[in-house]
């Protein structure tokens, strides 16, 4: 199952994919902008970050895809999952949604390597669309970024065990 991660910088986004760093391809724009451009913070083209995206992906042709980006729009997680399902051919996708207090991402981020400014954080937090079934996921589950858990899960799927949930 593919799984994309939906949250703002210090939600634990990155964190939670270590999880499946053994059993999935993750892609990190954060990754292929220091790749491209010797920075994380760089926020270059997006098209080459995405094509980047996509030639991993296909390097690991039997790994389901994971996506670690903040994805906060509905329609460009829309325009993400039609371009990889165009170019992979992978369809079925699992969100995992991180409802993270504001106060706690910057207070997470404060403690970063590599911080995020607080006004891109806090611009972030106020735009973030919450996730539903109209945008065809197979399963969206609503995490709860201060006790790591799962809060609720709109369906079942094998990715719950992943997380330790049942």
């Amino acid at each position: 199952m593919n799984i994309i991660l939906i949250g703002i910088p210090g939600s634990g986004k990155s964190t939670l994919s270590e999880r499946f760093k053994n059993t999935h391809c993750i892609l990190n724009p954060d990754s292929f902008r220091k790749k491209l451009w010797g920075s994380e913070s760089y926020q270059g083209p997006w098209g080459e970050i995405l094509m980047e995206m996509v030639a991993k992906s296909m390097a690991e042709p039997d790994k389901p895809i994971l996506i670690d980006a903040t994805c906060l729009h509905k329609a460009k997680r829309k325009e993400l999952l039609t371009y990889f399902a165009a170019k992979t051919q992978r369809f079925g996708w699992t969100a995992i949604w991180f409802d993270c207090a504001l106060d706690v991402a910057l207070d997470r981020n404060s403690k970063r390597a590599r911080k995020v400014p607080e006004h891109v954080i806090e611009r972030m937090h106020g735009m973030l669309e919450v996730p539903g079934q109209d945008e065809g996921y197979e399963t969206i589950i609503h995490w709860g970024a201060v006790d790591n858990k799962v809060i609720s899960t709109v369906s079942s799927n094998p990715v719950l065990q992943l997380l330790g949930e049942r």
